[in-house]
């Protein structure tokens, strides 16, 4: 008789608090950020994490640093977790202008922004990484820390909206 293959568990985290439309590039958690990453960390500290795995923006590295420290892991970064698409202000686009680009990436999850990924294909990219996290830890516990959009389009690609608006 087959067994039956085992279930992973993905700790899907949104990474702390940082600063929005931050001058830099890439900007990191505040104190407030910190605070929650140390505050998840607790919770997942109890959970037989295997592995911790972070989108490779400062925010979500820095949040990944302390909840890996406190499961005992070292945190790896893994491109499949970013975000759909950051804002850069050296790139010439407002922050008005990438608040628009993203309300019609996320109204129109087909449609290809001029920067980052489309909806469905960052959805289509954070499914693959739970596939590979199930290949990789049959029955494992994983942490994943991510962002909000990408978390959003990971379920939309997964579930149909009537299927989430059940969820509440």
């Amino acid at each position: 008789m087959a067994r039956e293959p085992r279930s992973t568990t993905i700790h899907f985290v949104r990474h702390g608090q940082s600063v929005r439309f931050a001058d830099a590039p890439d900007a990191g958690l505040t104190p407030l950020g910190e605070r929650q990453a140390h505050a998840t960390a607790r919770f997942l500290a109890a959970q037989p994490v295997v592995a911790v795995y972070t989108s490779d923006t400062r925010r979500a590295q820095e949040t990944a640093a302390i909840i890996a420290a406190a499961c005992g892991h070292s945190p790896t970064a893994d491109p499949r977790l970013r975000e759909r698409a950051e804002y850069a202000p050296d790139a010439g686009m407002s922050s008005a202008d990438f608040v628009a680009m993203w309300e019609r990436a996320s109204a129109q999850r087909e449609w290809q922004p001029p920067v980052g990924d489309s909806a469905r294909g960052c959805g289509l990219r954070m499914a693959a990484f739970v596939a590979a996290s199930h290949a990789h830890w049959p029955g494992g516990h994983v942490v994943a820390v991510s962002h909000g959009g990408a978390i959003a389009d990971l379920l939309l690609h997964l579930f149909t909206s009537a299927e989430l608006a059940a969820i509440n």
